[in-house]
């Protein structure tokens, strides 16, 4: 089994029906509001977390499938090993992995990881 499908079904076997209604309801996804059709699965946080240092070393590919996915936790998993993976990398590989983050904007972007990377970027690469 691939990274990427072994990733899904962690992530899959740690979902919460009750927690998912609880976010989609806090993340306003209903009709005309501003997170309109985003899907969640009611993962925490700190269990994402535990997945992504499973994982660190996924490659470009598969860190761009779970950003394209409709699921919140999918896509937020992605950019937690994007961002690690910014962190450890030299100042050109960083340059690499900021421009693939700007060409895979996920749909719904997650306004933390985005003041991440852009304020390390600016600061690094004046």
């Amino acid at each position: 089994m691939s990274a990427y499908n072994e990733i899904i079904k962690e992530l899959r076997g740690l979902d919460n029906p009750e927690k998912a209604k609880l976010l989609a309801g806090f993340f306003k996804t209903g009709k005309g509001e501003y997170g309109a059709g985003d899907k969640f699965l009611g993962i925490v946080v700190p269990a994402q977390r535990k997945v992504v240092k499973k994982y660190g070393q996924l490659n470009l590919p598969d860190i761009q499938k779970l950003l394209q996915s409709p699921y919140h936790e999918f896509r937020l998993t992605g950019l937690l090993i994007l961002v690690e993976k910014f962190a450890q990398a030299d100042e050109k590989t960083q340059k690499y992995f900021f421009k693939f983050y700007l060409k895979n904007l996920p749909i719904f972007s997650i306004n933390f990881l985005l003041w991440y990377v852009f304020s390390a970027f600016f600061w690094l690469f004046p």
